[in-house]
């Protein structure tokens, strides 16, 4: 745990200091592709890799997309297992980098790498990890209403994980904005009521019957409904200053609603863990953008006392994430203690 707090301490001290953004993006980057045994599928791509190069087949990898399959076979032309993982790691940041417009940009990757299910999260789910920032990054394409070019992405995203298709919502908001913020209270609650009740129970009846494959992923566990709650919070926190946001930059308007509508998301499926993260972090990934645009509203003492409350909910919940992760996972692919190839 000590080596996740010192990572959390000098990634504060790059924040707000006059370190280069590049340099923060190096270190998130280093700090992905070093690690060895971190993450939940980690041993399970390892062997995938040293699988392929015997000439074992293997069923998982048939089932990847021509970019994994390419991605693997590099690594065995270079004798390397590890190259998938920094190669993986290298574009997931990248393509989050490049997405923010701001040009200070060390605010949202710090919100990025303490923030539950992005950075951390990536660890795990590589594929899907990699397709989320790469739809991060298409928005801006849906911003300046360049839809072929946008769609394109999309289905370019589909090549890292299949889950990407979900973004196609985001047609939503963009073009058909919620005009009052009453009204995205009253869906919240609508939703929250409608799913207290068994309708999602058809749901699971088709997945189990008809794309039994996937049925691992309606797998119930306590850590969704654990990660709503503080999702919800924040949707709170959006909604009450959201007109300022627009008014201070209309671009804040489709980043806050994509946010509040994977937040219904999260309330549809927070009885299931796995699908929770892997669908609602396309959306809940643009938090990133709207939480430093909140303090950017502040000014003087205001916007210090701000920026140190967000700092020590971030390494709050960061820390928190940690213990309850480490809860849950398996003993070989632990996240605690981080360990490096170096080592």
């Amino acid at each position: 745990m000590i080596f996740y707090l010192l990572f959390a301490t000098l990634l504060i001290a790059m924040t707000y200091t006059r370190v280069a953004p590049v340099f923060v993006f190096i270190f998130l980057f280093l700090f992905s592709a070093l690690r060895s045994g971190i993450g939940w599928d980690y041993y399970s791509y390892y062997s995938i890799i040293e699988n392929t190069k015997v000439g074992f087949f293997d069923h998982n990898f048939e089932r990847f997309s021509i970019f994994w399959k390419f991605l693997i076979d590099s690594s065995n032309e270079l004798d390397e297992p590890q190259v998938f993982f920094i190669i993986a790691s290298f574009l997931t940041i990248f393509f989050i980098y490049k997405g923010i417009r701001s040009e200070r940009k060390k605010p949202e990757l710090l919100i990025c790498a303490l923030f539950p299910m992005f950075y951390l999260a990536s660890f795990s789910t590589i594929r899907h990890a990699l397709a989320v920032s790469f739809v991060f990054y298409s928005l801006n394409y849906l911003k300046e209403k360049k839809i072929i070019t946008w769609l394109l992405l999309v289905f370019l995203a589909t090549y890292f994980h299949f889950s990407a298709l979900i973004s196609l919502l985001f047609i939503i908001p963009a073009y058909y904005p919620i005009k009052k913020t009453k009204y995205m209270l009253i869906m919240l609650v609508a939703v929250y009521i409608l799913i207290s009740t068994d309708i999602l129970i058809s749901v699971e009846y088709v997945v189990n019957n008809y794309l039994g494959q996937y049925s691992k992923y309606l797998e119930k566990d306590n850590f969704g409904s654990k990660i709503t709650l503080l999702y919800i919070f924040i949707a709170f926190i959006f909604i009450y200053f959201r007109n300022k946001l627009i008014a201070k930059n209309e671009n804040n308007r489709l980043y806050v609603d994509i946010y509040l509508y994977g937040v219904i998301l999260v309330i549809v499926l927070s009885q299931f863990g796995s699908v929770l993260m892997r669908l609602s972090s396309y959306f809940l990934i643009f938090s990133i953008v709207v939480v430093p645009e909140i303090s950017r509203m502040f000014t003087g003492k205001n916007k210090i006392l701000v920026n140190l409350l967000t700092v020590f909910f971030l390494v709050g919940i960061f820390i928190g994430y940690l213990f309850l992760i480490k809860d849950t996972e398996n003993s070989d692919a632990r996240y605690v203690p981080y360990k490096t190839i170096l080592q």
